[in-house]
């Protein structure tokens, strides 16, 4: 089993690229649907969490053929970019030992947390991508902050790069 999961910036800063992210993931929801059809590769399990000060399910543990089109009304688009806060409140949920593939797309660093830090956050990737059950992908505007996480910078007014460089 394979458990995607995205993690999306929904701050106020997001509010004029939240349409572009939400079609390219639903474009690269359909190539993950169309590779799973017709292979046998186990089960294929769809989460999509929305942060900014607070983070929220969008979508969670939906069966890839059962996942609804994304749309703008499921997103709140508010707040400021409270990224340490919901990695550590997103990790408290997950730990299943099944493969976790799991992207992030911000247009910013972190600047709202008061729960969890930087130091924090780069122990918990260091352990989930040791032991071997979590890929980590990072789609941010910015220089890397968090690592060992696999970054992509991305221009937010161009994002056609978006989800193009993940392997399924």
């Amino acid at each position: 089993m394979i458990h995607y999961i995205f993690l999306i910036d929904t701050s106020y800063s997001m509010n004029s690229y939240i349409n572009k992210v939400i079609f390219r993931l639903n474009n690269y929801i359909q190539k993950i649907r169309g590779e799973v059809r017709g292979e046998v590769r186990g089960e294929v399990v769809i989460s999509i969490l929305q942060f900014n000060d607070v983070m929220r399910f969008v979508v969670k543990d939906a069966h890839i053929h059962n996942l609804p089109v994304i749309t703008r009304e499921m997103f709140v688009v508010e707040g400021t970019t409270a990224l340490y806060d919901a990695m550590g409140e997103l990790l408290s949920f997950f730990y299943d030992p099944i493969m976790y593939d799991l992207t992030i797309i911000s247009d910013g660093d972190d600047n709202a947390s008061v729960t969890y830090n930087k130091q924090h956050i780069d122990e918990l990737y260091k352990q989930l991508t040791e032991y071997g059950n979590w890929k980590i992908t990072h789609y941010n505007t910015e220089l890397p902050s968090i690592q060992p996480a696999e970054y992509v910078k991305i221009d937010m007014d161009n994002l056609d790069n978006l989800f193009t460089g993940l392997n399924l």
